[in-house]
């Protein structure tokens, strides 16, 4: 829910998670990793497209993979197909909050990992993501610099967490919670 001004009404929200009356955008299970990502299109609800396994992407061509993209993007942003623009930086086409909700399905469903931040550049495209997907990593996205980490896939720090974080998933620093 939001506010006349547009902004998250966070009691609202809190009222609307503890009653159970909010509808489901994104959902992540830590134990099985496995995401879903559910949009509202016409009062129904509608599943987006399922997650491939890594080595089906990497055989992908990349127009099979922009055409993939850009009906993933539609979904989530909520726009026609037609409008989107495989070379515009995905920051002008989307708000934060459908750009935080493609990074989860982006690496879920394109066997992929990026930065939070990678999607919000400039230089961030549907071409370039496409690249990206081939490779199963961004050989840009390292320092906040956006200098190269080498050009090598990013250690994982999945499951690097101590005790029930770890067997979940979540990586250090980060705080898990099972409702």
């Amino acid at each position: 829910p939001k506010t006349s001004s547009g902004k998250i009404a966070r009691s609202w929200c809190r009222k609307g998670f503890i009653a159970g009356s909010l509808t489901v955008v994104y959902r992540k299970n830590f134990a099985s990793n496995k995401a879903s990502l559910e949009i509202e299109q016409g009062g129904q609800p509608q599943t987006a497209s399922k997650p491939v396994d890594a080595q089906t992407i990497r055989n992908m061509s990349k127009q099979e993979l922009l055409a993939k993209l850009v009906s993933d993007v539609a979904r989530v942003g909520s726009m026609p197909p037609e409008t989107i623009n495989k070379d515009a930086a995905l920051v002008t086409m989307m708000d934060s909050l459908s750009i935080s909700q493609f990074k989860g399905l982006f690496e879920s469903h394109y066997a992929s990992k990026i930065s939070d931040e990678y999607l919000f550049r400039e230089s961030t495209t549907l071409s370039k993501l496409a690249d990206v997907a081939k490779l199963g990593y961004a050989p840009d996205d390292g320092d906040s610099n956006g200098q190269s980490a080498g050009g090598h896939p990013p250690a994982s720090t999945e499951g690097k967490a101590k005790g029930l974080a770890g067997a979940l998933g979540c990586p250090p620093g980060v705080a898990c919670a099972i409702m």
